[in-house]
């Protein structure tokens, strides 16, 4: 990071930032320094991480690019959208909550579209997507109307990992189907998985549509300035995105969403989950209880390198990397070298 960049912040600034930063018990041991160096980590950069969701939801809310993501995304065109409440209704007081990022209408025909940014693969990721699908569709009908009134609802998620699937490519559309003929059972309800990882370029140059969304939601926090071969058409999102455009309080607001994601201990669950499974799979010829035993150790290591390449990818110290993950020097110099940096 340059000395302009970090010239950035002020000393009121940081004062802020560091009291939002107590606010989490795993970064209150954290040196001044320490704090200072994870506060220009997320907030110098000349663009917000769009992984993040309140970020998401900040460049959402202009019903332009929201419009473009629907179009670019979907096989139809959407020519106008009204944004909804981003949480439906329980009809139990102990029903599970479903609170959406962000949750539109389309009318004539009516359509209702849930959209979600996901930074990691948690767990039970596609039943919550179904939930919050089914939770929508659940809410259409009322007390004297007839179920003909449902109209479709699209489920959006993207997400900055890979699921299981039988083939690789940018877009999974699952709908109920007769599980013979394949038919189509009604269009009801539909969930569309953009994995992100799965877009392999290194720049924008060339892109479609849905690539250049894949590439600006995974990357444009990286970048110094509008990313090269950028095409004029996602002007409007840049601009929504940069950080000097926040004021104050929306920027505390940025910093507490990203210090959040950071301290959430499934954030990383996706490696843990799959070094279990190795271990699990190992377990069968050599015991399930070492399998397991064994599962869990790959696991840990694989959440700490998982950590470790992140933060290797955005760019922060190798000190402050060992601080947050335990990994020595010598295996984070390894870990950058894969990744050839």
């Amino acid at each position: 990071m340059n000395k302009k960049k970090k010239d950035e912040l002020t000393q009121e600034q940081l004062a802020q930032y560091e009291a939002v930063v107590d606010e989490f018990e795993k970064y209150r041991e954290l040196t001044l320094e320490e704090k200072e160096l994870l506060i220009r980590h997320i907030m110098s950069g000349t663009y917000m991480d769009l992984r993040c969701d309140w970020a998401f939801k900040h460049v959402m809310k202009d019903k332009e690019i929201l419009k473009m993501l629907l179009n670019d995304v979907l096989p139809e065109t959407v020519d106008e959208v009204e944004l909804l409440p981003n949480e439906v209704d329980r009809f139990f007081g102990d029903d599970k909550n479903a609170t959406m990022d962000v949750v539109c209408r389309r009318h004539n025909p009516e359509k209702t579209f849930i959209v979600e940014i996901q930074q990691q693969k948690t767990g039970a990721l596609k039943e919550r997507m179904l939930y919050y699908g089914a939770a929508s569709l659940a809410r259409q009908v009322k007390r004297s109307e007839s179920y003909g009134v449902l109209h479709p609802v699209y489920v959006i998620c993207f997400l900055d990992d890979m699921l299981p699937h039988e083939d690789d490519k940018l877009m999974y559309h699952y709908a109920l189907r007769e599980s013979g003929s394949h038919e189509i059972y009604n269009n009801l309800l539909n969930i569309f998985f953009f994995e992100m990882p799965r877009l392999q370029k290194e720049s924008m140059k060339g892109l479609s549509p849905l690539e250049g969304w894949l590439y600006l939601l995974k990357n444009l926090h990286t970048f110094a300035d509008v990313p090269e071969g950028m095409d004029e058409r996602y002007d409007r999102l840049v601009q929504a995105a940069r950080m000097h455009s926040l004021p104050g309080k929306e920027k505390l607001q940025y910093l507490r969403t990203m210090i959040s994601e950071f301290t959430k201990k499934d954030y990383y669950q996706g490696g843990y989950e799959t070094g279990l499974e190795e271990g699990i799979e190992q377990g069968i010829e050599q015991g399930i209880e070492q399998g397991i035993e064994k599962g869990r150790s790959l696991g840990a290591e694989q959440e700490r390198k998982s950590m470790a390449r992140a933060m290797i990818k955005d760019g922060v110290e190798t000190a402050l990397i060992a601080k947050y993950t335990g990994l020595s020097p010598e295996a984070i110099k390894g870990l950058s070298e894969e990744a050839g940096n």
